[in-house]
């Protein structure tokens, strides 16, 4: 049996016929009829003949937001605001957020969700977050800003595709003023 299986995962790799998902990582699969598996693949070898598989990147990702000009509680405003946003695609959530948004983009082997829609929901959403300090309140405390960013962020994102789909896990000011 065991013997059997192997030899079967042996021949799968020689021929094609199966993809290995690294560690850290998660996979969807879409069905020759153009269909998507209703859970996403855990680490390990998947074996699979007519389907396709994405190798999604499930560690943190880096989006930026550059050139930000948001206004401080006293309606002043900032001259520039550059943001650094790392976050995490969840595979819980992974199939649900594809199929409503599609947005999945390959770079090199990999493939990564939300690079398009999290950069754009924090765009819409640093007005917000800034109009609750004033200038010199996030000038003298840049920690705080990024910590109610990162919690705003992460409310926002979980309102809109489920608390399962991101995790925000930093979010640095790479510029202000």
């Amino acid at each position: 049996g065991a013997k059997i299986v192997g030899a079967m995962a042996v021949v799968a790799g020689l021929t094609g016929c199966g993809s290995v998902i690294d560690e850290g990582n998660f996979a969807i699969e879409k069905h020759w009829g153009g269909s998507y598996n209703d859970t996403a693949i855990s680490q390990g070898f998947h074996f699979n003949i007519v389907d396709t598989i994405f190798q999604v990147y499930g560690r943190e990702s880096l989006v930026k937001i550059e050139d930000v000009r948001p206004k401080d509680s006293n309606k002043i405003l900032l001259k520039d605001l550059d943001l650094n946003i790392s976050f995490k695609a969840n595979k819980e959530g992974a199939i649900k957020f594809l199929l409503k948004t599609g947005d999945m983009t390959k770079d090199g082997d990999l493939f990564y969700l939300g690079r398009k829609y999290v950069q754009k929901d924090a765009q819409s959403i640093i007005g917000r977050t800034v109009g609750k300090f004033t200038s010199e309140e996030m000038l003298g405390d840049q920690q705080k800003l990024e910590t109610t960013f990162k919690t705003d962020l992460q409310k926002e994102l979980d309102e809109l595709y489920g608390k399962d789909t991101f995790t925000v896990t930093e979010v640095k000011i790479a510029n202000i003023r």
